[in-house]
């Protein structure tokens, strides 16, 4: 593995938390191990705070899965 260089010594912390829908599709779709599944979780690097930087992920890598 390369080190990045936008991290410490080539390396940073990513906390990721992971959300299920309320009939939990979501759930199921990872538990099943669905190739073409949905995913939502928000992503954090580093150490933050509420004013920090923080990236939402919805959805699915294949476009033509909805």
């Amino acid at each position: 593995m390369h080190s990045d260089k936008y991290g410490t010594d080539g390396k940073y912390t990513v906390k990721s938390l992971y959300f299920k829908s309320p009939d939990n599709k979501i759930y199921f779709e990872t538990k099943n191990k669905l190739k073409f599944r949905q995913k939502l979780r928000l992503r954090v690097y580093e150490n933050t705070d509420i004013n920090g930087t923080a990236f939402k992920v919805t959805g699915t890598p294949y476009p033509w899965v909805v």
